[in-house]
C-alpha cells in the first residue's frame, strides 16, 4: 500500500490533469481491491490524506485505523480536527471499538488531549470510559481542559474502586504515598500488572486457549512474579504452564517460535537458581540440575550461570567450616567458567590462592556484581558471597568503602527478596564493623525485627495494630511481613 502513494506521488506530478485524475483512478482501484489492507501506512502531507480518504471513503474503519497511527504527524491531527463535523463525529465514534480491541499504550492516546471539544463531550466521555487506569492518568496531566481531566479522573476513580472490590482490597493504588522500591521497580505496582495479566490470560479471552498469544501473556505474567520477587509462585506457574502444554501437545509448536523459547528460557534461568539458593543453599546445584531434567527437559541451563552455582555450594561450606580445600575447590570451579565466558573477570587465580588478591582484582570483582545485579541477580549474589568469605580467609582487605558497596547490594537483594540468605547476624558480625552508622543501623534494625517476630507475633500485630505497617516510615517492618508471607524469612 505504500507503494501505491509512492505511485500516486508521482501521478500527481503529471500537468496533464486529465491524465492525472486517470491514474488516480486507477490507484484507488487497486488500494479497494487489496485483500488486506495495512493500516500501518505512514502519511506525509495533506495531499496523500485525502487521496488516502477519497480511496477508503466506504471503507472508514479502515482508513480510521490509518489515521489513528499518524495521530503523531501534525498534520494529520489538523486534517481530523478541521475535517467535516460528520467524519469527525465518525472518527470519535470509532475510537472506543479500536481502543477496547487493540493492545494500545497511553503515549498513544496524546491526541486526544489536542482534538477534545466540549461540542462532542458525550462521545468523549464513551471514549474516556474504555480507557485504563494508567492512560487515564498519562492524559490528565497533559491536558488544559477542565471537562477532559474531570472526565479522565472520575473514570480512574472509577476503576480504582472496581479494582479495589476485584483484588479484595489487597491492592490499593489510590494510595500513592507508600512505596516498595525494589531491584526492578515498585514492587506493588509489578505485582498490580501481575494481577492485571493473569486476568487478560483467562481461557475465555481466547478464541484458542493454547495460542501463541495466551502463552506471551502468561511468560509476561510470570516475569512480573519474578521482578516482584515471588519466586515460588513465579516458577509453580512456568511448571504448570509447561506440563499444561505438553499435555495439549501444543508446546512443541509454541516453542518453535524461537522468540517465545528464548523468553521462556531466559527466565528459567533466571528463575530456578535464585530459587535454589533461597531453598536448599548447600545443594542449589544439585537442585537446579533436577529441576530442569524433572519439569523441563526441552531446556538446558546455561552452563556457566549454572557452575556460579557449584561455585556457592563451596562457599557455603567454607563460611560454615575452615577446610583449607575450599579456595583449590573455587580455583577449579571458575577456570570452568572461563572456558564457557572466556572474557568474564576470573573470580580467583591461582596465586591468589596464597598471597590474596590485591585492590584492582577486588575492584573488578566488585564491578562484577554490580553489573549482574540486575539481569543476573543469582551471579551477583555469589559474587558478593564471594568475596565475604575471601575476607574472612584472608585473602582480601575489607575497607569502609567496599564493605558499603556490599552492604548496598545485599540490602537491594533483600528489598527484592527479604530472604535470610541477602541479611543474617553473620553478615552484620562481618561488614558492619567497616560500615558506616547509618548502614550499620539498617541491618541492627532489621536483624532485631526479624528476631522480633515470630510468627504468632506477626499475626498478633497485624490483628490489633495494622497501621504500624502502614507508616510511611516503617518499610523495614513491610518487608518482614512480606519475607515471612513468602516463606523466605
Amino acid at each position: 500500500m505504500q507503494d501505491i502513494l509512492v505511485e500516486y506521488n508521482k501521478a500527481v506530478k503529471n500537468d496533464d490533469l486529465f491524465k492525472q485524475w486517470d491514474e488516480e483512478l486507477t490507484l484507488r482501484n487497486n488500494i479497494r481491491n487489496q485483500n488486506i489492507i495495512s493500516s500501518d501506512i505512514k502519511l506525509n502531507d495533506l495531499a496523500e490524506i485525502n487521496f488516502i480518504f477519497r480511496s477508503l471513503y466506504f471503507k472508514k474503519t479502515i482508513f480510521f485505523q490509518i489515521l489513528f497511527n499518524n495521530m503523531t504527524v501534525m498534520t494529520v491531527l489538523n486534517w481530523i480536527v478541521n475535517s467535516p463535523e460528520k467524519i469527525f463525529s465518525e472518527f470519535l465514534d470509532f475510537l472506543p471499538w479500536y481502543i477496547i480491541n487493540t493492545d494500545i499504550k497511553p503515549k498513544q492516546l496524546q491526541f486526544l488531549v489536542n482534538i477534545y471539544n466540549q461540542e462532542y463531550y458525550q462521545q468523549f466521555s464513551t471514549i474516556v470510559n474504555v480507557l485504563d487506569i494508567n492512560t487515564c492518568r498519562f492524559l490528565v496531566n497533559r491536558t488544559a481542559s477542565t471537562q477532559l481531566r474531570d472526565l479522565l479522573k472520575k473514570r480512574e476513580d472509577y476503576l480504582l474502586e472496581k479494582e479495589k472490590a476485584s483484588y479484595y482490597g489487597i491492592i490499593d493504588r489510590s494510595d500513592s504515598s507508600l512505596t516498595f522500591p525494589t531491584i526492578y521497580g515498585d514492587k506493588v505496582d509489578l505485582l498490580t500488572e501481575a494481577v492485571g495479566l493473569f486476568k487478560r490470560s483467562w481461557p475465555t479471552n481466547f478464541t484458542d486457549p493454547y495460542s501463541v498469544k495466551r502463552f506471551n501473556i502468561l511468560l509476561q505474567f510470570s516475569e512480573r512474579l519474578f521482578r516482584g520477587g515471588l519466586i515460588e509462585d513465579c516458577l509453580a506457574i512456568l511448571v504448570d504452564l509447561c506440563e499444561d502444554y505438553q499435555q495439549k501437545s501444543r508446546l512443541v509448536e509454541i516453542l518453535d517460535d524461537e522468540l517465545i523459547y528464548k523468553q521462556f528460557n531466559k527466565l528459567l534461568r533466571s528463575v530456578i537458581p535464585i530459587y535454589s539458593i533461597l531453598t536448599n543453599p548447600l545443594q542449589a546445584y544439585a537442585v537446579t540440575l533436577n529441576i530442569y531434567d524433572k519439569y523441563f527437559p526441552r531446556f538446558n541451563p546455561e552452563p556457566a550461570s549454572l557452575l556460579y552455582l557449584y561455585i556457592y555450594e563451596s562457599i557455603v561450606s567454607g563460611l560454615i567450616e575452615n577446610s583449607k580445600y575450599i579456595s583449590y575447590e573455587i580455583l577449579y570451579k571458575s577456570r570452568e567458567i572461563q572456558i564457557y565466558r572466556p572474557s568474564e573477570v576470573l573470580l580467583l587465580q591461582e596465586q591468589e590462592t596464597v598471597d590474596g588478591l590485591d585492590e584492582n582484582r577486588v575492584k573488578m570483582l566488585y564491578n562484577t556484581f554490580r553489573q549482574k545485579i540486575f539481569s543476573l541477580p543469582h551471579e551477583a549474589f555469589v559474587t558478593m558471597e564471594l568475596i565475604r568469605l575471601f575476607q574472612l580467609r584472608g585473602l582480601i582487605q575489607f575497607n569502609k568503602e567496599l564493605a558499603e558497596k556490599l552492604i548496598d547490594g545485599y540490602l537491594q537483594l533483600w528489598k527484592w527478596i527479604p530472604g535470610k540468605r541477602f541479611i543474617n547476624q553473620s553478615l552484620l558480625e562481618q561488614l558492619g564493623p567497616f560500615s558506616n552508622d547509618y548502614n550499620r543501623y539498617e541491618l541492627e534494625k532489621t536483624i532485631n525485627l526479624i528476631q522480633y517476630y515470630s510468627y504468632e507475633k506477626l499475626i498478633s500485630d497485624l490483628n490489633n495494630r495494622p497501621d504500624l505497617f502502614r507508616k510511611k516510615d516503617e518499610n523495614t517492618r513491610r518487608e518482614i511481613f512480606t519475607g515471612k508471607f513468602m516463606g523466605v524469612l
